[in-house]
């Protein structure tokens, strides 16, 4: 059997629509490591946006609200998912900084100083707590001493 060039065009493109396919259908999912502590995203509340336009403002940043970030609570927060001090104490909140998305511990779902400080997380977007950030006037906002 002779291999035309049709031919291995047509083979060509086959497998370039069927890696398409495969990559459209196994899409990343930023929502799937909360769905492991049974995460239940939070409706819209304007308490969370006014505690928002706080933080930025204490930052001096931009205060239009990023509709993107997401929040989230929980049965648990993984001691694994806080930075390396925190390991070692109970944690009440997490920022996944890349996908805009923090998860509250159901009990302090409505802490605003807990939110502020997740929130200053996704504002700077480096982890830790980091004294620029997490000190002084914006510190004390986020329950930080």
């Amino acid at each position: 059997m002779k291999i035309t060039p049709r031919a291995v065009w047509i083979t060509v493109g086959v497998l370039a629509f069927t890696a398409a396919a495969i990559v459209y259908n196994v899409r990343y999912d930023p929502i799937a490591p909360l769905r492991r502590v049974h995460a239940v995203e939070l409706p819209f509340d304007s308490a969370r946006v006014r505690w928002w336009h706080q933080a930025a403002t204490c930052l001096g940043i931009d205060t239009t609200y990023d509709r993107k970030l997401r929040y989230f609570v929980g049965d648990t927060i993984p001691k694994e998912w806080g930075s390396e001090p925190s390991r070692t104490t109970i944690i009440h909140g997490y920022t996944d900084i890349p996908n805009h998305l923090i998860l509250l511990d159901p009990a302090f779902a409505n802490d605003s100083a807990l939110v502020k400080h997740e929130q200053l997380h996704d504002f700077h977007k480096i982890p830790g707590h980091p004294q620029q950030y997490f000190s002084g006037r914006c510190g004390v906002l986020a329950g930080q001493d």
